[in-house]
């Protein structure tokens, strides 16, 4: 049944190969892992080479910061470079930091297209799925002229790139040994880069 439904799903964005698509993926990434890229790469492809896909960086709050375990804040401007490394092979995707909360730059965003695909990135765990389904609602709602499709259709599991489960939690736990944080980088960087991306979180 899962390979029909996907197959079917593929068929659907074949058929909207002349629409301008464009995927929207929020989210804290801090800090950014090899299963975020994994999920980057799945809507660049999905979009295509003449689509985009737009990271929206959270900035933190006192309510939402992630730290590591020496009490590191890591900031979205570090998000950002370091998702701008992981994803120079990726002639589409843009990052950028998030002046409002990134589901509102979603919205915002919804309501400006003037026409074409727009696809929510989003991950199977917690709330996202039903949070995007609402979302497509509003937007269908304001505009009419945009085809939005259901984030269940597209949505990916951010924990798993390749056979190991991997979070962003058990990275900022990796932080006092820089050999296992190379674990959770993804796998096209050479080592020189993934040394490049530590020190930059470590300083």
């Amino acid at each position: 049944m899962k390979s029909f439904y996907f197959s079917k799903f593929n068929f659907l964005l074949e058929s909207m190969e002349n629409e301008q698509k464009v995927a929207l993926i929020p989210g804290s990434f801090k800090p950014p892992h090899k299963g975020h890229y994994a999920m980057i790469e799945h809507y660049s492809k999905l979009v295509g080479p003449t689509g985009k896909v737009i990271v929206f960086v959270s900035k933190p709050s006192a309510k939402n910061a992630r730290k590591t375990k020496d009490g590191k804040i890591i900031e979205p401007e570090t998000v950002k470079q370091i998702l701008d490394i992981f994803c120079k092979n990726l002639g589409n995707v843009e990052v950028e930091v998030s002046q409002v909360s990134p589901v509102k730059s979603c919205y915002d965003i919804g309501e400006r297209l003037d026409s074409g695909v727009l696809i929510f990135g989003c991950s199977k765990k917690g709330d996202d799925i039903k949070r995007f389904k609402q979302i497509k609602q509003y937007i269908e709602s304001r505009n009419p002229n945009l085809i939005v499709l259901d984030p269940l259709t597209t949505a990916v599991d951010v924990t798993n790139s390749g056979d190991n489960a991997v979070s962003a939690t058990d990275f900022r736990e990796a932080f006092d040994d820089p050999r296992r944080m190379m674990e959770f980088l993804p796998d096209h960087l050479n080592d020189g880069t993934k040394e490049q991306i530590i020190n930059i979180l470590l300083h």
